[in-house]
């Protein structure tokens, strides 16, 4: 399935479908603006960073997304992108670190 990614100010996410009669999937869940989004390479996951300090790791397959939690930034949570075969995650914060994060 086609998707676009967003993600905005007001702390949300959205999943937009491109089929007929679909609607954007929602995912909450971050306390402040949403900076960054990625989607890894099978569409299954998706990663977003925060003002929150926070990265969360969403399950693109069930509605209104669960989510696991990765804390490891003392500021803004600028970029987050996958790797090419979908195992790792980098990210970028204003704390002035990269991390890179093994995904499983």
């Amino acid at each position: 399935m086609k998707q676009i990614i967003s993600s905005s100010l007001d702390n949300n996410i959205f999943a937009w479908n491109f089929t007929p009669q679909s609607r954007p999937q929602k995912f909450i869940g971050h306390k402040s603006s949403v900076l960054s989004v990625a989607i890894n390479p099978t569409g299954v996951l998706i990663a977003s960073g925060s003002k929150d300090m926070t990265i969360r790791l969403w399950d693109n397959k069930i509605l209104n997304g669960k989510f696991n939690i990765l804390k490891g930034h003392y500021g803004s949570v600028r970029k987050v992108n996958f790797s090419s075969d979908g195992l790792f995650l980098v990210s970028a914060s204003d704390d002035k670190t990269l991390k890179i994060w093994a995904v499983n």
